[in-house]
């Protein structure tokens, strides 16, 4: 239960931190 807890953490964070690269991407070509 615990492996798959930290899994599923770990694929949150990761699709956590392409959602925000993909948000500053837009924030950047907006922004020009």
């Amino acid at each position: 239960m615990i492996f798959f807890i930290y899994t599923l953490s770990f694929f949150y964070s990761r699709f956590y931190g392409e959602v925000k690269m993909c948000c500053m991407y837009i924030v950047v070509f907006v922004g020009k």
